[in-house]
């Protein structure tokens, strides 16, 4: 079984991704694109990354494929475009801001201090922000629940709450998010 799936939507921070998930220790990781994705392959993933890329979710509607064939036992982190699509895909929509975030850095404070996907960090922490669109809280399904705000009180984090899918506005591979690393180890040890 394939321990680790990044699906790579033509974005350059999927090779950050993908080094930063060695750095905790990830060995086997399989970077997959549009031109050689399948259903079936997913079966073979334990945990899944949808990765961050231009333009919209519904510019990339294979991230929808793969959320409508992902299995309850799969572990999904949309990071960016990917989580976009994790909300959009149940139901919300998104909107433009007003302002383009790109190399900005937000403070980000989790919603729920005992939240695993954030032990060990502080409650407040600085990262990462790369994009021009947002989820609409407005349209928020109630299967998706925010597990982290910017201090513009955007939504930066979001948990399906049946389902172990989990988003991440900001890009926790970005050099400006405080210990993405341990971020990323959270996620990946959350089964």
């Amino acid at each position: 079984m394939m321990r680790l799936m990044i699906f790579d939507n033509r974005d350059s921070y999927t090779f950050n991704l993908v080094e930063c998930f060695r750095k905790i220790g990830v060995d086997e990781i399989h970077i997959m694109t549009e031109d050689d994705y399948s259903p079936e392959k997913l079966l073979d993933c334990e945990r899944i990354v949808l990765g961050p890329g231009p333009g919209l979710p519904d510019d990339h509607p294979i991230l929808f494929d793969i959320l409508d064939n992902v299995k309850a036992h799969q572990l999904v982190l949309g990071i960016c475009l990917g989580h976009e699509a994790l909300a959009i895909h149940n139901g919300g929509k998104v909107k433009q801001l007003d302002r383009v975030f790109h190399g900005d850095v937000a403070r980000v404070t989790p919603t729920v201090s005992s939240d695993p996907i954030y032990s060990g960090m502080p409650s407040e922490f600085h990262a990462g922000l790369y994009h021009s669109w947002i989820i609409d809280e407005d349209t928020l399904p109630d299967n998706i629940g925010i597990s982290s705000r910017s201090e513009l009180g955007l939504i930066m984090g979001l948990q399906h709450k049946q389902l172990p899918q989990y988003g991440f506005q900001f890009h926790p591979e970005s050099y400006r998010t405080q210990d993405g690393l341990l971020l990323l180890r959270n996620w990946y040890n959350l089964i």
